[in-house]
């Protein structure tokens, strides 16, 4: 099963199922001469012993001839075939592997083509990457280069490096991970040299297309050096090139290891990359409806693990389905519009695209169409590389794909902090809308979030997130602080704080991160207060605060209350406020069976012993219990029968005797004696 990835010049070939196809002589594209198969335990695939007697076994077992190649970077192993298979014929053999207990996964190489068409006529201005004011389908990726000087990696996984002009200062070469000899074209498989050396391709007639070359130049071909075009992200991206796609394109293997790798991860027998990439360019596919097969669902979570944003081109078969690797999770699938803003024709679209951006090309629906292809750089050579040139019309998802690529580098270079899945959301949350007629708007759910604007996404970022801290009740007469913290990427913020609403106070600090003025003496109208925070690039963010003023509650209560045990205790809790609002009592902590009810302390059956009742004395201002002002007064519980202070102390309780009742006893029994 051969399946190729190729730039999106062809990546119509990107997903769909093979067998749905017309009947028709099988291409290269048609054919693998590649499984791959991934151990349960890592331990059989290290053994070369073990692993030669399990491919010997698995040989038998599906009737055709394997030999080990390579491992590839997650672990998994890739087998080369005596002789090619059509792809229907490699998925029965792949089949037939994974039904071994030993095995994991076993799937076919799927061969992946560069995803660019042919060349359209070309204007001579960069509409792509121009305001949407003039272009309906603009980027607006000039107008959001930021003041940074900030450098992002970009890691273009394509056809390799050419040295052009345009891109001399801003490419820090690569690795070339082809490993089929004949498709590199070089001489050799795996090496140190991404050289693009060309990726025609007799059995289909096509010339080679330098579609890396189109690719990075889309991102980062310098700006104002009087010379050829400006990439989206100019000079706050370096092109870092991971050669996979060669003559007749390249392995799905081969890409998945150049994904890894390009994100700083391990790859067998290659060095370390020493310049990993936060963002990943893959302008290639397979057919629409291929699966995101696990070797490179891994590579993808691999990358992304290490911070990389991978950045895929939807195809270009005009599918309602897109291929791998634009169906992996976690990838940002892009599909492509036109100048207009309308799908381009050619574009696959599905639920899986995550926004459209600049392709080119002729419109889905709209009768009045421009059809201009995006421009880029590129080498006028149809077999080897010939002259540079500065002017290239470059359409398809491939020519898409590196605009969303440029806007993920502007937004790193502005806060290198952010996630991939940060940098997703923002270039979703401030896609635009496709324009009223077009096939997006008509179609919900096909084309993703909207048309990248680049602009929008790096002004998101920029603006400040606001918060206020301090007190928002305070008494009255207090002095009170407000702070305004930003979360931002600036450090030379301006501040403005007024006061909305509410009695009016003296503002001290009003041009500072820290307001501070001093609270009326009584309650009143809340008071609001807004600051307004502005970023040295113009970027504005804001929030409120509101203060109340409320003079506390105070409780009018003894130091102590004294009761008899085992006769019913309560007392009326008495309190004042300031502001005349209610007052309200409530028990924090006191002897099990105690109550407060309408502000009435009770304890129906009192135990002996001394307690420490804690009350919280709160007005209606008080959220709650913790707000309020807590008062602690001591309760006695004596033995019935023993002496009491009770009435001395004002508390209510019962069961010891008057001194007065005590003298008339006395008096009682004297009268008696002497009636005797």
């Amino acid at each position: 099963m051969r399946q190729l990835f190729t730039p999106l010049l062809a990546m119509a070939l990107a997903g769909s199922a093979w067998l749905a196809l017309p009947a028709r002589a099988a291409s290269t594209a048609d054919t693998t001469t590649r499984l791959v198969v991934k151990y349960k335990t890592q331990a059989l695939a290290a053994s070369t012993e073990r692993a030669r007697t399990r491919v010997k076994a698995l040989a038998e077992a599906a009737g055709v001839e394997l030999s080990a190649l390579r491992q590839t970077a997650t672990g998994a192993t890739v087998y080369t075939l005596a002789a090619p298979l059509t792809l229907a014929r490699a998925r029965q053999v792949a089949a037939r592997v994974a039904a071994d207990a030993s095995v994991a996964y076993a799937l076919p190489d799927v061969r992946v083509k560069a995803t660019a068409l042919p060349s359209d006529t070309y204007a001579s201005s960069q509409w792509s990457l121009r305001e949407s004011s003039s272009f309906t389908g603009a980027a607006n990726l000039f107008a959001a280069w930021p003041s940074s000087s900030s450098r992002i990696v970009v890691a273009v996984v394509d056809t390799g490096l050419l040295a052009h002009p345009d891109l001399t200062s801003n490419q820090i070469g690569g690795y070339d991970f082809i490993s089929d000899s004949t498709m590199a074209g070089d001489g050799d498989g795996r090496d140190a040299d991404p050289t693009d050396v060309g990726d025609y391709c007799d059995d289909e007639g096509t010339d080679s297309s330098w579609h890396a070359t189109g690719v990075a130049g889309l991102i980062a071909a310098e700006a104002n050096n009087a010379y050829g075009v400006a990439g989206g992200a100019a000079n706050h991206a370096r092109i870092l090139h991971a050669r996979a796609l060669g003559r007749c394109g390249g392995y799905l293997s081969d890409v998945a290891d150049a994904v890894v790798w390009s994100a700083g991860g391990s790859v067998s027998g290659v060095p370390t990359n020493t310049t990993p990439a936060r963002v990943i360019n893959l302008s290639l596919g397979a057919e629409a409806g291929t699966s995101c097969y696990a070797y490179l669902q891994e590579a993808v979570d691999e990358a992304v693990s290490r911070q990389a944003v991978v950045v895929v081109a939807a195809g270009n078969d005009g599918a309602t389905s897109v291929g791998a690797p634009a169906n992996c999770s976690d990838v940002i699938a892009v599909g492509a519009h036109t100048v207009g803003g309308d799908l381009a024709s050619y574009s696959n679209h599905s639920a899986d695209v995550t926004l459209t951006a600049p392709g080119g090309g002729s419109c889905m629906l709209l009768t009045s169409c421009d059809s201009r292809a995006t421009y880029t750089i590129g080498n006028t050579g149809t077999r080897s590389a010939g002259t540079m040139s500065e002017l290239t019309g470059f359409a398809g998802t491939s020519a898409a794909t590196p605009h969303v690529a440029a806007a993920a580098a502007l937004l790193l270079a502005v806060d290198d902090s952010l996630t991939p899945a940060q940098v997703r959301s923002l270039l979703v949350s401030t896609a635009a809308s496709h324009p009223s007629g077009t096939y997006c708007a008509n179609n919900a759910g096909q084309c993703g979030a909207g048309m990248l604007d680049a602009q929008a996404a790096v002004a998101a970022l920029q603006t400040p997130v606001v918060t206020i801290s301090g007190s928002s009740v305070v008494a009255g007469s207090a002095t009170v602080t407000l702070t305004a913290s930003v979360s931002g990427v600036d450090s030379g913020y301006s501040y403005a704080w007024t006061q909305v609403s509410g009695p009016s106070v003296t503002l001290n600090g009003a041009a500072t991160s820290s307001l501070s003025f001093t609270a009326p003496a009584t309650k009143g109208t809340p008071m609001v207060f807004k600051v307004v925070v502005t970023s040295s690039a113009g970027q504005s963010g804001s929030s409120s605060w509101t203060v109340s003023v409320n003079n506390p509650a105070t409780a009018d209560l003894p130091d102590r209350w004294t009761a008899t045990a085992g006769t019913a205790f309560s007392t009326e809790l008495e309190g004042s406020d300031a502001d005349g609002d209610t007052v309200y009592f409530t028990l924090v902590s006191g002897p099990s069976g105690m109550t407060v009810s309408d502000n009435v302390l009770g304890w129906d059956n009192p135990v002996e012993g001394t307690y420490s009742v804690v009350l919280a004395v709160s007005d209606d201002a008080d959220a709650d219990v913790s707000d309020a002002t807590q008062v602690t007064v001591t309760l006695t519980v004596s033995a019935a029968g023993s002496s009491s202070t009770a009435d001395e102390d004002g508390g209510g309780g019962g069961g010891a005797l008057h001194w007065s009742a005590l003298l008339a006893l006395a008096l009682g029994l004297v009268w008696r004696r002497a009636a005797r």
